[in-house]
């Protein structure tokens, strides 16, 4: 073509063609690991953006719960969470206290559920189901999970032997993928299991003589040097971290354990 000059390819020593790699510019995502808590209601009332609090038709939240809010009537996807703060007041609707302004103008009728982000439960009689899913009215939400982040809050100090600071697990902690097809990725009994999966275990000495321990964990997915996959998730898919076992009791207690899905919305 006369003017133009078209750039010629590299091609490395190992016969490989040169890329640069560049991040994606779509919405990232830190998610909790979440269980629903009874049924869902909706808001009594629109939102607007920077509200810190919602009017809810039925009396489903209560101080301390994670409250998740998805967009329907706008057909656009969104979600948002936030923790309650106080008891909501009111005797129908319930206006709810929040301590994240809303980053959405969210319709009335939109759906509100009551979740509980803490994993520390009692799940020997009947495993109990934690997850990171994706919903969306339209149904073309994308999301890649690409890594987790596990942390703790303890008593007494954890070692490589204990489930964070209590007697080794039985039945341990199951991470699965759900899409239609159920394929289980992990199951962890102790913090050596925890290391073996990912290496990436610290444990976080007192800051003070009346202060608590920690766990941290961290498990990759994307990335060559890792696993070298993103967990891809669609409309009506999830993540799951089972609990198979009572973290409630022991010698020692684990005072939190929450879970995170970083990733990011593909489209």
């Amino acid at each position: 073509m006369s003017g133009s000059r078209i750039n010629p390819l590299k091609i490395e020593s190992d016969g490989g063609i040169a890329v640069n790699v560049q991040d994606q510019t779509t919405p990232a995502l830190d998610l909790y690991f979440t269980q629903p808590q009874g049924a869902p209601s909706t808001l009594a009332a629109s939102t607007s953006i920077d509200d810190l609090t919602i009017s809810v038709t039925d009396n489903i939240l209560s101080d301390g719960d994670y409250v998740g809010v998805f967009s329907g009537a706008s057909g656009e996807g969104r979600f948002f969470f936030a923790e309650v703060l106080g008891t909501p007041t009111g005797t129908g609707p319930y206006v709810a206290t929040l301590d994240t302004p809303l980053d959405f103008a969210f319709e009335a009728g939109d759906n509100v559920i009551s979740t509980t982000r803490d994993i520390n439960v009692d799940g020997s009689g009947t495993t109990q189901i934690f997850s990171v899913q994706v919903g969306g009215a339209s149904g073309d939400i994308v999301v890649d999970i690409t890594r987790l982040i596990l942390t703790m809050v303890l008593t007494t100090q954890p070692d490589d032997g204990l489930f964070g600071n209590i007697p080794k697990l039985t039945n341990g902690i199951v991470l699965r993928r759900v899409d239609g097809d159920t394929r289980n990725i992990f199951n962890a009994k102790d913090n050596h299991e925890l290391a073996n999966l990912a290496y990436d275990v610290t444990y976080e000495a007192r800051s003070i003589p009346q202060g608590s321990y920690g766990l941290r964990w961290r498990y990759t997915f994307a990335g060559q040097d890792k696993h070298g996959v993103a967990v891809r998730l669609m409309a009506g898919e999830s993540l799951e971290l089972l609990v198979q076992d009572d973290l409630t009791t022991g010698p020692n207690d684990i005072i939190s354990f929450r879970m995170i899905a970083a990733g990011h919305i593909v489209n």
